[in-house]
């Protein structure tokens, strides 16, 4: 045109252009990134519903994925009893003494404010002899009673 002035402009091959910052586009990366969230925490040991039988102690085992974040801890309840000695960073603890019944395990992973951010629990039993209830050979369908005892010069009646 007559009396313009020409102007050189240098375009950037599209691979290196700046995309331009959208509201959706960022309202959407934070939303999708939401708070922090544990993946797992889950009892490996014993199974839900485990029976252990003339046992004195149960070992058991935890899981946490990913890996506890700074501040962050596992706490573990027996039967609703927080379990004191363990470090925060615990995979595992044997009860022992444990007695016999049901017994409810619960992990925890806590923030530093106390907040549960994770949790599993699961029940176990743990089965031990007595003079109800003596030890039976395994397969046996009936129990091992103790005998009566016997007085000297009494007859003892026939087939026993």
């Amino acid at each position: 045109m007559p009396g313009a002035e020409r102007i050189e402009i240098n375009v950037l091959p599209p691979s290196s252009r700046p995309r331009p910052a959208t509201a959706s586009s960022s309202r959407t990366r934070t939303a999708d990134a939401g708070p922090f969230q544990y993946e797992r925490c889950s009892i490996t040991r014993p199974a839900n519903d485990e029976t252990f039988v003339n046992v004195s102690s149960v070992s058991s085992a935890w899981e946490v994925r990913p890996s506890l974040r700074p501040g962050d801890a596992v706490r573990v309840a027996l039967n609703g009893k927080l379990i004191t000695d363990l470090s925060s960073a615990a995979t595992g603890t044997t009860f022992d003494p444990i007695p016999r019944g049901a017994h409810n395990l619960t992990l925890m992973v806590q923030d530093l404010g106390g907040q549960t951010l994770c949790q599993s629990s699961i029940t176990f039993h743990v089965r031990q002899a007595s003079l109800l209830a003596p030890t039976r050979t395994p397969g046996a369908n009936t129990p091992n009673a103790p005998t009566a005892p016997s007085a000297p010069g009494v007859p003892r009646a026939p087939g026993g």
